[in-house]
């Protein structure tokens, strides 16, 4: 099991619009399961909508290699899912993004990382407006809402810095 945290933690809603935030692959294997982290009771609220997606030779996010809902609703605690749309297949040491987008006008609210004390940066992977400014992630600002584009269009996009979801993928 492989997971992208940190120590401080907070809560948000997720987006109408995708946000994609960048991580390399630890290892090689195919993807099993994926787990995200509530803090919050979620009761009525539409699925959190997830995908990994190959990166451009630019290094942005390119095509989804697959897709996968989970359904956050209950009590505060881990919500699993095995339902991938494909085999997403990593390789170790290759750049990667992992999307999140709220699938409908009800978002749930997720765990996240905090952005107190800077440690937004860690996760920050060369995206930067110009030195000394880390980004570290994507946001969607236009384009497709409540679901992925079949393309990642940077166009639709902007660098941003924002809490990134607790998220944790399992390798088959």
């Amino acid at each position: 099991m492989y997971k992208i945290t940190l120590i401080n933690n907070s809560t948000r809603p997720l987006e109408a619009y995708a946000e994609y935030f960048r991580f390399v692959a630890p290892k090689t294997g195919n993807v099993s399961s994926l787990t995200l982290r509530t803090n919050s009771t979620n009761t009525s609220k539409d699925d959190a909508f997830c995908a990994i997606y190959d990166v451009t030779d630019t290094g942005y996010p390119k095509n989804p290699l697959g897709t996968i809902k989970i359904d956050v609703n209950g009590g505060a605690g881990l919500y699993t899912s095995t339902s991938w749309t494909s085999t997403v297949a990593l390789t170790a040491g290759t750049t990667y993004y992992f999307a999140i987008v709220s699938d409908g006008a009800a978002p749930p609210t997720l765990n996240c990382n905090a952005e107190t004390s800077g440690n937004f940066r860690y996760l920050a992977l060369g995206l930067t407006h110009y030195p000394g400014t880390p980004y570290n992630m994507i946001f969607g600002d236009s384009g497709t809402q409540y679901s992925f584009p079949s393309t990642f269009d940077l166009s639709e996009a902007s660098l941003a810095r924002r809490t990134n979801p607790n998220w944790v993928i399992e390798y088959a």
